[in-house]
C-alpha cells in the first residue's frame, strides 16, 4: 500500500514538471533588430551636395549685388550726361542768337561722370571757367565727405575772366560818392541788414558788396526777378563790377536731385543776366547743393527762403549806387 502512494505521487510530480516546461515554451522571446540593412539619411554624399548649394547660393547673390550697384552707378551717369547735354543746347543756343561774347564755356560739374566705384559719391560742385571756353584744371575729381563738401562748398567757387580781375571796366560813368555821413556811419559801426523787396526777393547790404535773394518754388529752377529787381540789376550792368551766382536748395541729404537743382538754379540765373547783355567774363558761379541755409530749415516758411539764388554784386561802395538802402 505504501509503495503505491509513493509512485502516485512521482508520478504527479513529473505530469507537474512537464506542463510547467511545456508552459515556458510556449511564450514569445523579442525579436531584436540587428541594425545591419539600415540606410542613413545624411550621408557623406547628401552633407557635400548641400554644401555646394550653399556656397552656389551665396555665390549668386554677391553678384546680384554687384550688378545691383553697377545699375545704380550707369543709371547715375546717364542723369549727368542727359544735364550735360541739356546745358551744351543752351549753349548752343545762346551762341546762335548772338548773345554770347565769348566761347561757350560748361562747367567741369556737368561733365564729371562718376565712376563705376560705390566710394565716388561725392556731392558735385562748381569749377573753374577760364575766358578761353576750357575747365580749369584746379577743380578736384576727389571724393570729399558730406560734412567737409557742406563746409567748403563756398570756398571750391569757380573762377572769372581776366576781364573782372581787373575790376570794374573803366569806360562805366562813375556813381557820384555818396553822402560822408553814409560813410562815416559804415567805418564806425556797420553791420549787415537784410531788406525785404517783396514776399519771395531780398537784399543783404554788406560794406562792399550787396546781395540780391531770390526764393524758389519746390523742385523749381526758372529765374523770374521781379519788374524792381530787373531795374535794380540793369543799374549795375553800365559798370560792370563782377557777380557771384550761387544757387541753393533746401536738402539736408547729399542727393543727386539737390545737386541737379542748384546747378539748373544758378545756370538759369547766369543765362538770365547774359541774355541782358552782361558780360559772361564778368560772373562766377557757385553751386551749393546742401547746407548753407538763411532760415530755420525745420519750417515751411524757412525752406522756402533756403531755396534760393543769389547774385552778389562786388562793389567797393555800394552806397553809391543804392543811397536809399544805406542811409
Amino acid at each position: 500500500m505504501t509503495i503505491c502512494i509513493k509512485r502516485r505521487a512521482r508520478l504527479q510530480g513529473l505530469v507537474i514538471l512537464i506542463a510547467c516546461t511545456a508552459t515556458l515554451a510556449c511564450v514569445q522571446k523579442p525579436v531584436v533588430p540587428s541594425g545591419a540593412a539600415r540606410v542613413p539619411i545624411n550621408s557623406d554624399e547628401m552633407i557635400q551636395q548641400y554644401r555646394e548649394r550653399v556656397k552656389n547660393d551665396q555665390r549668386d547673390k554677391q553678384e546680384r549685388s554687384l550688378l545691383t550697384r553697377q545699375i545704380d552707378s550707369l543709371t547715375q551717369q546717364v542723369q549727368e550726361l542727359s544735364a550735360a547735354l541739356t546745358l551744351m543746347q543752351l549753349n548752343q543756343q545762346e551762341l546762335a542768337k548772338g548773345k554770347s561774347r565769348s566761347s561757350p564755356t560748361l562747367t567741369k560739374a556737368a561733365l564729371t561722370i562718376n565712376s563705376l566705384s560705390a566710394e565716388s559719391k561725392g556731392p558735385l560742385t562748381s569749377a573753374p571757367l577760364s575766358h578761353n571756353g576750357d575747365t580749369s584744371p584746379a577743380a578736384s575729381d576727389q571724393s570729399m565727405s558730406r560734412t567737409e563738401t557742406a563746409q567748403n562748398e563756398e570756398e571750391r567757387s569757380t573762377r572769372v575772366g581776366p576781364a573782372c580781375s581787373a575790376g570794374p571796366s573803366a569806360s562805366a560813368a562813375p556813381f557820384p560818392s555818396p553822402p560822408s555821413s553814409i560813410l562815416e556811419g559804415q567805418t564806425n559801426s556797420w553791420r549787415p541788414r537784410v531788406i525785404e523787396l517783396s514776399e519771395r526777393e531780398q537784399v543783404e547790404l554788406h560794406r562792399h558788396s550787396i546781395i540780391f535773394r531770390v526764393s524758389e518754388r519746390t523742385g523749381r529752377s526758372e529765374f523770374r526777378p521781379s519788374k524792381p529787381l530787373q531795374s535794380h540789376l540793369k543799374q549795375i550792368m553800365s559798370r560792370g563790377p563782377c557777380l557771384h551766382v550761387r544757387g541753393y536748395t533746401d536738402g539736408d541729404k547729399d542727393l543727386w536731385i539737390e545737386r541737379e537743382t542748384a546747378k539748373q538754379r544758378t545756370h538759369k540765373a547766369r543765362a538770365y543776366l547774359i541774355a541782358q547783355g552782361y558780360d559772361p567774363n564778368h560772373i562766377e558761379i557757385t553751386i551749393v547743393p546742401i547746407g548753407h541755409h538763411v532760415a530755420d530749415n525745420a519750417t515751411k516758411k524757412g525752406r522756402a527762403k533756403n531755396r534760393r539764388v543769389e547774385i552778389e554784386v562786388k562793389e567797393q561802395s555800394p552806397a553809391s549806387i543804392w543811397p536809399q538802402w544805406y542811409g
